[in-house]
């Protein structure tokens, strides 16, 4: 019972691994680190990249969702050697 995977979450669901959260968290991590060194100077950042960051951040991980949900798809579709 002390698995992450068999709390239910707030609408009673299991919670499983979710990808897309993840690599969205980690990016918009290296976009805040990245906005604060440039702000405190450590970093010298084009205005530029910093403008493009946020919207790649949310574009990976839109793909990453999109390539989790057609790899779940693929893998309920064929039925694996049991």
């Amino acid at each position: 019972m002390n698995d992450v995977t068999d709390n239910p979450g707030p609408a009673g669901r299991k919670r499983g691994f979710a990808p897309a959260r993840f690599v969205l968290g980690a990016a918009l991590l290296v976009a805040a680190l990245t906005y604060l060194m440039d702000a405190y100077g450590g970093w010298r950042v084009p205005v530029w990249l910093l403008l493009v960051l946020v919207p790649l951040a949310l574009l990976l991980g839109g793909l990453t969702s999109l390539t989790a949900s057609c790899v779940r798809r693929l893998g309920r579709a064929r039925p694996g050697p049991h």
